[in-house]
This record gives C-alpha cells, structure tokens and sequence, in this order.
C-alpha cells in the first residue's frame, strides 16, 4: 500500500484517531482517541471487519519480517549506526540494504532490520507456531554479535533440542557434535536444565537425585513407585546440590569416556547451548538429560566446524 492510499483511508477515520505526519509515519503509531473504537472494529459480528484480528496483525507481521529477511539474508552494513535493540546487539553484515523493497520512503533501513528480528525473536518466545523452525534458529544464532538479558534463551533452547526434531536438525546441520571435554562448565550462563527419568523398580536404594533444600521447583512425575519423569531448572552456583551433582557427573564422565561428544548449538555471539545426556552408570537404569548455555571461543567454534 503506498503513502496516498493509506493517508486516503485514514482521512475518513482522523475522529477516532491521531494520525501522524507522513514524514513521522515510519517512527510513530497510530493512535486511538477511544479504546471503544478498537473494542468495535474487533468484535467482528458488529465491524464485519476481522474475526481474529491480533492475530491476523500477527500473521502479517511475521510476513513482512521474513520477507525483509529473505531480501537482506546476510545482514546489512548500515555504517556508523547503533546496532543494537531490546533482544540485543545485531553483527554488521555485508549487504547494503538495497534489496529490500519498500513503498514508503525511508532513511534508515536498519530499522526494518531491528524490527524483522525483533518479530521472529518475539514469536518464537510467544511459542507462535510461525517461528518455531529451523530458519527461526538460524536466524538467532547467526544475526546476532551480542546478547541482552531479554533475549529468549529458554524458547531457542527449547526448540533447538526439541526431541521430536532432533535427527532433522542434526542433518541440516543446525545442530553440530562437539567432544565433552572441550565443554567448560565454569563459562556456563543463565539457568540448566535437568530432566530426569527412571522406571518404577522394586529395588529402593537408588540414589535420590532430588534435595528437598533445592530452592526451585520441579514438574512431573516422582512418587515413591512411580516411574520417575520430571524437570526442573536451577541457576549455576544458586542451588549448591544441583550444581555440585552436576559438575560431580560431568567431571566423571569426561574421564571415564573422553572422546564422547555432545550436541551443541553454535551462536555467532559466542554462547553456545550444550545438551549433555547420559544414562548413569551406577544404576544403569536413571536417565539424565543437561541442557546449558557456555561461552566458546571462536578458536573452538571454527574446530568443530562452526562457521559462525
């Protein structure tokens, strides 16, 4: 839609809302003067006009994102400019912006840019179906050269290691194999993630993985004769028992199998996600399954095929 046509049509609705001078349209919103008004026009049996339209606006969006990053696919050198936004700071890629089709006259190109990843980072948190794939995670473990604190590790995570599609992103690459003991543990950053799994036996000496000092919570299932299957998530060095059973079992297994490999997560920021599983050898039956964030040189990266 150009800038006459929309201007045309908001001309008819300037009673109901504040509209902004073309050559401020591209920085700032539309504006509602009664909240009645968007209550109206969303109730479609009165408006006739949209049977769902936050998620209709949603659709569009994340049309417009991924058509402005379909056209800019290895980032965009804007000069001199701020890179950074709520999610983080963006790498300087090579590209000039150019390729990017608009029909509104603008001046800084990189605005689209923040906003295309500012869309696939917020969906893929909102759990939004349109950016749960593998060019979502591509996306946001390549376009990036700094993290903030609000960025969505957990739902990237999450996806990553989703178990259902684990063989798909292995053979596409997105997921690459890294030996365990290259994996340092002190680097690690934000929360881990443990599940755990063991069947109902009748033997009852098993260890008991779970301290009742834990400061967080788990889900799932642990009764006494249950089949054990729970998770939980802890912070590095805030939950004293998980930390050291964990560091304990990761310590033992890089010496009883050296050259066992990990799948991992390569990011162009440098923090990695690890996913460390294995079935414990003093019960032969108790599975457990790490997932963590750590910081890995690019030196490493480049060694286990990283390109990032």
């Amino acid at each position: 839609m150009t800038p006459d046509d929309a201007y045309a049509a908001l001309n008819h609705l300037r009673s109901v809302l504040r509209v902004p001078r073309r050559d401020e349209a591209n920085k700032e919103n539309l504006e509602l003067f009664q909240k009645s008004f968007m209550d109206y026009i969303s109730d479609f049996r009165r408006s006739g006009f949209s049977h769902d339209i936050e998620h209709e606006a949603q659709q569009l969006m994340a049309q417009c994102a991924f058509r402005i990053l379909n056209e800019a696919p290895d980032g965009i050198d804007f000069g001199d400019v701020d890179y950074g936004f709520f999610y983080g700071t963006l790498r300087r890629g090579p590209g000039t912006g150019a390729k990017i089709s608009v029909t509104w006259p603008v001046d800084d190109h990189h605005v689209f840019d923040n906003i295309a990843i500012d869309e696939v980072a917020a969906g893929m948190d909102r759990g939004n179906p349109t950016f749960q794939n593998e060019v979502c995670i591509r996306i946001l473990s390549t376009w990036f050269e700094k993290y903030h604190d609000d960025f969505p590790f957990v739902s990237l995570r999450k996806l990553a290691f989703d178990e259902s599609r684990r063989q798909e992103f292995m053979m596409h690459g997105t997921l690459k194999q890294m030996l365990l003991k290259a994996v340092k543990f002190s680097t690690s950053w934000k929360s881990v993630r443990l599940q755990f799994r063991r069947p109902a036996t009748a033997v009852t000496n098993f260890s008991d993985p779970w301290n009742s000092s834990c400061p967080h919570k788990r889900t799932g299932k642990w009764g006494e004769r249950d089949n054990q299957d729970w998770k939980t998530s802890f912070q590095f060095k805030k939950c004293k028992f998980c930390t050291e059973q964990f560091e304990r079992q990761l310590k033992d297994w890089k010496a009883r199998s050296p050259d066992h490999v990990v799948p991992i997560l390569f990011t162009s920021t440098g923090w990695c996600c690890v996913e460390f599983r294995f079935v414990d050898p003093k019960d032969g039956i108790s599975e457990w399954a790490y997932q963590f964030w750590v910081f890995i040189s690019l030196k490493e990266r480049k060694k286990y095929g990283s390109d990032l």
